[in-house]
């Protein structure tokens, strides 16, 4: 496993636990304390999608 799909599954999980404890917080106390954690995870998967687009580039270069 190449260092790009690593850190691709690893963004990828981190959006995942901060989506779920963001509804988590959302549903056993209010709103607002769950915000955080769906800004936490609107800018990991930004992230996620970062090291994807690298990923796929640098597939791409090393098939040619």
């Amino acid at each position: 496993m190449n260092i790009y799909r690593l850190l691709e599954v690893c963004w990828l999980i981190l959006t995942l636990l901060a989506v779920s404890v963001g509804i988590f917080k959302s549903l056993t106390e209010s709103a607002l304390s769950g915000l955080w954690f769906f800004l936490v995870a609107f800018f990991t998967s930004i992230f996620w999608m970062v090291r994807r687009s690298q990923r796929t580039k640098n597939e791409s270069e090393t098939d040619n």
